[in-house]
């Protein structure tokens, strides 16, 4: 059995880590009452004839007055035709209406659409600043292209930081320079302590009084994991006195189009239950794809070194998301994944995935990270002749002259926003010979936001010992392909393990 010892240094990192709670609206609450009030003011923006060839999708609201609406501009820009669908029951007769692009702030991401011969419906106001930092807000829009009843309960994240270009992941940046974007990533955002959806982008962010806060800018692409925030109401000044006129946009590598946002709203259909909590199949995505959202480029620079590109370009992994608190588990496509006990599992033959989360307050987490070790891990892996941490893609801290102090056991890593999360491998003896005899191996995630622990474990029954002299030698050399076979597969399987991860916020 793992010692509690390695659990108390496990949950010792989490405890370190910023508390970020997914707060509930109280029922007949203010903040709930203005919610439902102003989702009759929130509106579907569709377009098409987009000039880089998409077809986009997004939200935004009626502003100050019938038929101008606010959005954001990467849902807009360069696209010929645009449709604005208004809620069930907002207008009598067809909810459909064309608009036009009146101005555009490109630094804010922000556009004001005009609707000729407008429906009367309510419009939406901006709040005075400054914002109140502590208070709780709702995030509304269409997930994924369906409205959400219950909007998105928001509360701003503590983290200082807030301009864009210092927490926004390195990949993302690239991805919007590489497209021309105009957002300027040196402004202050809104961050929050929870992802927001596909699809609500250019959706308002309100407060109890049904004011404006801020303005969704959610889904940008990141990997598995979507980058969102706000930009904060005082920008929409900024729109109002723009003379911008939209330009192209090109959204395909770097937002959702509707497509995405199709296939995601289809696959959403599929839900399994891993312990405590639900997960919502997302769909497949590539590794090249996936790779974006890498929050330990070290490690995985160490698990691939010995792989083949192009082999690496074939690899897809099932996504799984827990869509409250955003936690975002991959699993290895070919191998179904079923609900064993409580505990999701995905079969391999010798090698094995396992997927455990449960809901834990801050308080919880050492008895939680303790039971995902002793009673979800350990009976799944043979380990009856001891076990070592293993040295290449275990970290440890180090001591005054730089020597890893391996007693102390792993050591829990940081990530820009302020995930602390811990990886470690397992090397397992299944005989007397110990490292002389034949060897099991395990891998875990483990990581905790927003109230809810989750773990990710790859079980390996029986290493190849023809895997490490192949390595280190050729591939190609004689009797090695059968090893690099069996790489292949424990590749996958552990890959899915070290990018299972939270979304930045």
């Amino acid at each position: 059995m793992i010692s509690r010892r390695f659990v108390t240094t496990i949950v010792a990192g989490l405890l370190a880590s910023v508390a970020m709670l997914t707060i509930a609206f109280p029922q007949g609450s203010a903040i709930q009452e203005a919610e439902r009030a102003a989702l009759a003011s929130v509106v579907y923006v569709k377009s098409e004839r987009c000039s880089d060839g998409s077809s986009r999708g997004g939200s935004g609201f009626v502003f100050q007055q019938p038929g101008q609406i606010i959005t954001a501009h990467h849902v807009v820009g360069g696209c010929a035709q645009i449709t604005i669908v208004f809620p069930e029951g907002a207008v009598a007769g067809s909810r459909l209406f064309g608009a036009a692009i009146g101005r555009v702030y490109p630094a804010g991401d922000l556009a004001m659409l005009t609707i000729n011969s407008a429906p009367t419906t309510p419009a939406l106001q901006l709040a005075t600043p400054p914002l109140d930092r502590s208070s709780t807000y709702a995030g509304l829009g269409y997930q994924n292209s369906e409205i959400s009843p219950d909007g998105l309960v928001i509360t701003l994240s503590p983290n200082p930081e807030t301009r864009l270009s210092h927490w926004l992941p390195t990949e993302a940046q690239q991805e919007l320079a590489q497209s021309g974007s105009l957002i300027d990533t040196s402004k202050a955002v809104l961050r929050f302590n929870a992802q927001l959806e596909p699809g609500m982008s250019g959706g308002p962010i309100v407060d109890q009084h049904g004011k404006v806060v801020g303005i969704v800018a959610g889904g940008l692409r990141a990997g598995t994991v979507p980058a969102s925030w706000g930009w904060p109401s005082e920008w929409v000044a900024d729109l109002l006195r723009s003379n911008g006129v939209s330009g192209e946009v090109k959204v395909a590598k770097t937002f959702y189009t509707l497509a995405d946002l199709n296939r995601i709203r289809s696959a959403a259909q599929t839900k399994i239950t891993c312990g405590e909590l639900e997960f919502t199949y997302h769909g497949t995505r590539s590794y090249r794809d996936i790779v974006a959202s890498s929050d330990d480029q070290q490690r995985l620079a160490i698990i691939t070194h010995a792989s083949r590109p192009q082999d690496l370009d074939q690899l897809q992994f099932e996504v799984w998301v827990h869509q409250p608190s955003g936690a975002t588990a991959l699993m290895p496509t070919g191998y179904p994944l079923s609900n064993q006990n409580g505990v999701c599992v995905v079969d391999g033959g010798s090698l094995h995935q396992v997927l455990w989360a449960k809901s834990a307050r801050f308080d919880q987490l050492m008895v939680t990270a303790n039971f995902f070790e002793s009673t979800v891990m350990a009976p799944r892996v043979p380990y009856p002749f001891g076990w070592v941490f293993d040295p290449v893609l275990t970290k440890f801290p180090f001591d005054n002259f730089g020597n890893p102090i391996i007693a102390a056991g792993p050591q829990t890593e940081t990530r820009s926003d302020g995930l602390v999360f811990m990886r470690k491998s397992i090397i397992h003896n299944r005989s007397p010979a110990g490292p002389a005899g034949p060897q099991a191996n395990s891998f875990e995630t483990l990581a905790s936001r927003n109230n809810a622990f989750m773990g990710v474990g790859t079980i390996y029954d029986l290493v190849d010992p023809a895997i490490g002299p192949c390595a280190n030698i050729n591939w190609n050399a004689p009797g090695c392909s059968q090893a690099y076979e069996d790489f292949k597969k424990w590749a996958h399987f552990v890959l899915s393990t070290q990018l299972s991860t939270y979304p930045v916020i």
